[in-house]
């Protein structure tokens, strides 16, 4: 049975009131593995400061600052190195959703949160642009601050302040949307590069390769990659590669220089250099500082 890690942060003092719910916020930064759980509540979390690798519906990839997502209750995940890197975390319990379902059920970015067919398999995640992200922030402080300092009407404004963030997170959302809606036809190109670079990982290609796969030249597959992902296929390429060479360091005895073959790096100093660029950590560090914790995590299920 998953034990959720957070259950002993989330007091009843912490409950605004029968007819609204659990709600918290906290902040946290440098505080380790996480190991997979599933909670109870309603998790929304805002990648705040440097990047983290996470773990969803057996899916590892590399959440960096501006990533915010939702976790339902009964979605399993996990923070595999969290180390470097400011989060906040915003707890709610259902019932907090319920005293609006009437108008927030209305809006489609957020019909997810009240269907009843239990944990899906889509990460519920938009991506913030600078001006989105300090507001985000803003609003967070602000929650951390009202539950702090209990001032006369703190229940109220925190209430106000989470709705503020779940209309943002919709609107970022719908924008997204709309956008991918209007450029279908180049968003199925983009998916067939990401399709091309998590297929041939342990491959030696080129930009050429990938652009060809795509039917696009490699400066417009660039321009294309860059706004619907945020990113260049060259960088996703290093992050997929280094997201599996996580897995193989933490799940296998494999030499380093085994795990960097078999991840598609030409040497194993190349990637030592670009694992500790995406992670902070060499690989025989990070190996040594998490593999003990990642076997013994009660948390962790295995096959």
């Amino acid at each position: 049975m998953l034990t959720d890690p957070h259950a002993d942060l989330i007091p009843a003092s912490l409950y605004i009131g029968p007819e609204h719910g659990l709600l918290r916020v906290m902040r946290q930064q440098d505080h380790g593995r996480i190991g997979m759980h599933a909670h109870e509540f309603m998790e929304l979390v805002l990648i705040a400061e440097g990047a983290t690798l996470h773990s969803f519906d057996g899916q590892t990839q590399v959440m960096t600052a501006g990533d915010l997502f939702v976790i339902l209750p009964g979605e399993q995940h996990s923070y595999i190195d969290t180390k470097r890197t400011a989060l906040y975390n915003c707890l709610f319990m259902p019932g907090l959703l319920e005293r609006h379902r009437e108008r927030l059920a209305t809006i489609p970015a957020l019909d997810f949160l009240y269907r009843d067919n239990g944990a899906g398999p889509d990460l519920h995640k938009v991506r913030l642009d600078v001006v989105s992200r300090q507001r985000v922030t803003r609003l967070l402080d602000e929650m951390i601050r009202e539950s702090q300092e209990r001032r006369t009407g703190w229940q109220t404004e925190m209430e106000a302040l989470f709705l503020s963030l779940l209309v943002i997170y919709a609107r970022m959302a719908q924008e997204s949307r709309v956008e991918l809606e209007e450029n279908s036809a180049h968003y199925r190109q983009v998916m067939q590069a990401v399709e091309f670079i998590e297929s041939n990982y342990q491959s030696d290609y080129s930009m050429e390769d990938v652009a060809a796969a795509a039917g696009l030249s490699p400066s417009y597959l660039t321009r294309q990659f860059r706004a619907y992902l945020g990113s260049t296929p060259i960088a996703y390429a290093r992050q997929y590669r280094v997201n599996r060479a996580a897995e193989l360091l933490l799940e296998t005895d494999d030499s380093l220089s085994t795990i960097a073959a078999a991840t598609g790096y030409r040497s194993l100093s190349v990637f030592s250099r670009q694992f500790r660029q995406l992670t902070g950590q060499a690989p025989s560090v990070f190996r040594r500082e998490g593999r003990v914790a990642y076997l013994n995590d009660p948390h962790i299920t295995y096959d």
